[in-house]
């Protein structure tokens, strides 16, 4: 194996922990930057898209949740596959815990749901996995494994 990059996000802060987690699928991958203070909240946290461009790879998007606070520790799980992504923020409300699922129109990436979990629950999101497919999306917590399928 022999490197071929070293991703940088676009705006880089120190302690923000990109790369704490990380997928690939195809020409994209995605990594969680959970102390990112996005839009200026502290640990709040955000995810970064990178694209291969036919000679390298380059930044395609930074995703940030819409409802993002303090110490949500967004990006601490992400998966992707295809043009779906999910990005957990196992911090959210108390430490119940999010999800957010992300789809690429082919211009952008979209935030198109935040899960949670049905029952009471702690850290919810704190690991996360979209299928192949990008029809199902399983995310874990402390205390439980939830799956989610694709409305049509």
């Amino acid at each position: 194996w022999t490197e071929e990059a070293k991703l940088v996000a676009a705006d880089p802060e120190d302690n923000a922990n990109l790369g704490w987690s990380v997928a690939i699928s195809g020409e994209n991958i995605i990594a969680g930057s959970p102390r990112d203070d996005a839009n200026g909240l502290l640990d709040a946290g955000s995810a970064y898209v990178f694209k291969w461009n036919g000679t390298g790879w380059s930044q395609d998007a930074k995703l940030i949740a819409s409802d993002s606070t303090a110490q949500d520790k967004f990006g601490q799980s992400v998966s992707i596959a295809g043009d779906t992504a999910v990005v957990s923020a196992p911090e959210k409300n108390s430490f119940q815990g999010a999800a957010y699922i992300y789809f690429y129109d082919g211009a952008a990436w979209i935030e198109v749901a935040n899960l949670v979990a049905l029952s009471d629950s702690l850290l919810f999101g704190r690991t996360v996995s979209v299928s192949p497919s990008g029809d199902m999306v399983v995310a874990g917590g402390a205390s439980v494994t939830s799956i989610f399928s694709k409305s049509v």
